[in-house]
């Protein structure tokens, strides 16, 4: 199985900004869950509203699956912003993924400030500036 450093944090905290620079620098791949996702699945958020959170989760997580047994090479790969927080129970193998990201040394997470108030501020202010996502303050 090939190398892989998964960039986890919340959304609009950079990974898919910071993600392709690493990616290049390192000389690997890089590849974004959501972009995945969104090629198989379509919208993300159309998604939650047909069939709700818990099952875009479960779908989000055989994505996940299907892409990291696909790369051929080491690679960046960026989560979904929530895919860290999914239940438990979400799919009978979630636990111990998660466990297995977490504890991995390739693994990091991206958070625009070590401050609270000035982490929230910036990625609320990132993530409205987002024509695809509804939403206000």
């Amino acid at each position: 199985m090939t190398t892989v450093l998964h960039l986890v944090g919340p959304g609009g905290a950079g990974k898919t900004s910071v993600g392709p620079i690493l990616a290049e620098r390192l000389g690997w791949e890089f590849a974004d869950l959501d972009e995945h996702f969104m090629s198989r699945e379509g919208s993300i958020a159309a998604c939650i509203d047909a069939y709700g959170y818990a099952d875009y989760s479960r779908r989000n997580i055989a994505v996940y699956r299907k892409v990291r047994r696909s790369f051929a090479s080491s690679t960046v790969l960026a989560l979904s912003s929530g895919f860290m927080t999914y239940p438990e129970d979400v799919d009978p193998e979630y636990k111990t993924l998660r466990c297995a990201i977490e504890v991995d040394a390739l693994t990091s997470l991206l958070l625009p400030s070590f401050e609270l108030e000035t982490c929230v501020q910036i990625i609320v202010q990132r993530q409205l500036s987002r024509p695809y996502l509804p939403g206000n303050r």
